[in-house]
């Protein structure tokens, strides 16, 4: 007795059809399979996910075998991915799928009994939490004295640009300076853009931001012991002062990381208005 498959098999030879033997999915069968549903061609994939003619057609042809995060997110935005189609495209190419980002308010809402005691014990001193896109999750009040305006603007790379941080910060080309090259280490550290894209486009409004972006590639990865000092105004007494600045990575909160930033008074320093 011939089982089932094999009965099959000879019945579609005997009719004049060619077999040809099954194969399993591939990351370069999906993406071409993708490609072809949305009429879209190669080269405008390539296009939109920023990469060369020659990887997409070495990425369909199963020669590349495991393409980076950053390259995955980019096609699935390109070819408009539900969240499915994203997952299976991360599982073909054996990357992990980035969990993802929380939002700020999630954030909050996340924050330990712990975590929001450590802002309140650091007074009179200067403590908050910011997310990865430099979004403020929480502050003590003399960090919100310090930075009058943050919490509205609710961005400190946004805020850096507003007359109220022109009015405090005293040194604000300097500090400019340092966020634009942490910015830059921070996008080329991350596989996922899209808050990128979105954060620059808001800074895009500056021109002051367009002119500082185009003629400064530096990129740092955090402020650094060289660089402790930030030299404010007090907005209520006019009065300039020094604060030790200490940047970090903090405990996470629902998984996900905060950074945190201490800046301790100096006592007995007086900084100098220009």
């Amino acid at each position: 007795m011939h089982n089932d498959s094999s009965a099959s098999k000879q019945f579609a030879i005997e009719m004049g059809a060619r077999v040809r033997p099954l194969s399993r999915p591939t990351l370069g069968r999906y993406i071409r399979a993708a490609r072809r549903r949305t009429k879209m061609s190669m080269n405008r994939l390539a296009e939109l996910a920023q990469v060369s003619l020659s990887y997409v057609v070495q990425l369909e042809h199963g020669d590349k075998k495991k393409p980076s995060t950053g390259v995955l997110e980019a096609i699935a935005r390109a070819l408009e991915l539900d969240e499915d189609g994203r997952w299976a495209l991360f599982q073909l190419a054996g990357v992990e799928v980035p969990a993802p980002t929380p939002t700020v308010e999630e954030l909050r809402h996340g924050l330990t009994p712990n975590q929001r005691y450590t802002l309140i014990r650091a007074e009179p001193h200067l403590a908050a939490y910011f997310d990865s896109r430099w979004n403020l999750v929480a502050h003590n009040s003399a960090h919100e004295r310090a930075f009058p305006g943050l919490a509205e603007v609710g961005n400190e790379q946004l805020w850096m640009f507003t007359d109220e941080a022109r009015d405090v910060l005293l040194d604000r080309d300097h500090e400019i300076a340092i966020r634009i090259a942490c910015l830059r280490g921070r996008l080329a550290m991350s596989p996922n853009t899209d808050w990128a894209d979105e954060l620059l486009g808001a800074l895009e409004a500056y021109p002051e931001f367009r002119r500082r972006w185009s003629r400064d590639e530096r990129m740092a990865f955090g402020r650094g012991p060289a660089d402790p000092f930030m030299t404010l105004l007090d907005p209520v007494t006019r009065q300039p002062y020094l604060v030790r600045v200490n940047e970090f990575v903090t405990g996470k909160c629902g998984g996900y990381a905060l950074h945190g930033f201490i800046g301790c008074k100096e006592v007995g320093h007086h900084a100098e208005v220009a």
